[in-house]
């Protein structure tokens, strides 16, 4: 199945969609909306390319999480807003994103008294 690259108006790349799901990368650092509690994604590039994921993963470069979460999710629970030069995003509360951290203990789990 192809890989296809999804771009801005102004060409830059922010993302792919592949087997049915939209993949991002990104740095926490530097993109991770602390006002909202939120990850963002260009609203125009999410509209025109919707009909063609089910998913969204964003990798986050600094600390190896992956934030997944259904685009039904998405759609439902996403807000609006104007960010300055990036224009127009749809953001996404971290409470609706399922987190998997590669990084973290494994839970302990229990054994069943016979």
């Amino acid at each position: 199945m192809a890989i296809e690259y999804l771009r801005t108006k102004d060409g830059k790349t922010i993302g792919i969609i592949e087997q049915g799901t939209f993949k991002r990368r990104f740095r926490a650092s530097l993109h991770l909306l602390r006002r909202y509690n939120a990850l963002a994604i260009d609203a125009c590039v999410y509209d025109a390319n919707r009909g063609k994921f089910t998913e969204l993963e964003f990798y986050d470069l600094d600390s190896g999480k992956i934030y997944r979460c259904s685009a039904q999710v998405f759609d439902r629970r996403k807000f609006e807003i104007q960010f300055g030069q990036h224009g127009r995003q749809y953001a996404l509360n971290l409470r609706y994103w399922q987190v998997i951290d590669p990084n973290a203990e494994p839970e302990e789990q229990l054994a069943l008294a016979l």
